[in-house]
């Protein structure tokens, strides 16, 4: 199952979005769902491009070890100087 994103402080920011003071219980529960729906979980996010990949916990591993296997040989190119030390 995908780890939610920062639910911690759900209820706290749920009363700062819903601003009607006369809500009940059954609609501040709906209403927490679908604020949980919608922005705590990465694959919204995702899909509007904010994250550039979920990565599921079971291949947490691979991907890591695609990742270095990459870097492995990758050297940086540094420009050359422009300016030298002037003679004293």
């Amino acid at each position: 199952m995908i780890e939610r994103i920062g639910q911690d402080a759900l209820p706290g920011r749920l009363r700062i979005v819903v601003t009607k003071d006369d809500e009940n219980a059954e609609q501040m529960a709906e209403r927490t769902s679908d604020y949980a729906k919608r922005v705590l979980s990465p694959i919204p996010a995702a899909e509007r491009g904010y994250v550039e990949a979920v990565i599921m916990p079971h291949a947490t591993r691979r991907s890591v070890a695609r990742a270095l296997v990459m870097l492995r040989h990758k050297t940086l190119e540094r420009p050359w100087k422009k300016h030298g030390n002037i003679p004293l």
